[in-house]
């Protein structure tokens, strides 16, 4: 009697032990799910961000469960500089655009890999220039307050960013 309850409880055991290591076993074999979203300071989902034509700085959140890496377009690499190109998990991101002196507004897309795969683009846009014109008068002849019927000569020197005629 004694072997049989034995027998019984080693068979119980063995059985509770395998049926425990198929279940770990299935829960090991689900992939994770990774996830990646880019969020402004104040939480606000990014797919975009703007600047002025002055330039500055925009602080992001990286919030993630994998490893991460930007890739930015190659235009983008004259006017605009990002703090970290990779990382894991959660993290923060500056990007900084140097000032555009041009009337043309420019933009760029940041590629976002997650775990060595696309995951999204973000758009980075910034601002014209407002146009400037510096107007330089460096020699008349004679004075113009005393401009007579002769007529007289002025020579003007202009500096700008915008055409001008």
């Amino acid at each position: 009697m004694k072997h049989l309850m034995l027998l019984v409880l080693s068979l119980m055991w063995a059985l509770g032990t395998t049926s425990c290591e198929q279940g770990k076993t299935e829960k090991e074999k689900q992939p994770i799910e990774y996830t990646l979203q880019l969020t402004s300071e104040e939480g606000q989902e990014l797919s975009e961000i703007s600047f002025g034509a002055e330039g500055g700085k925009v602080t992001i959140n990286v919030i993630t469960n994998g490893e991460w890496q930007i890739i930015p377009e190659q235009a983008a690499a004259e006017w605009l500089w990002v703090s970290s190109m990779s990382g894991e998990n959660d993290g923060q991101l500056t990007f900084s655009a140097s000032a555009n002196e041009v009337q043309e507004a420019r933009s760029a897309y940041i590629d976002v890999q997650l775990n060595n795969e696309f995951a999204m683009s973000l758009l980075i846009t910034q601002s014209a220039a407002a146009p400037v014109y510096n107007l330089d008068v460096t020699s008349i002849s004679p004075d113009p307050a005393n401009f007579g019927t002769e007529g007289g000569k002025l020579t003007v020197t202009v500096e700008s960013n915008s055409a001008w005629e």
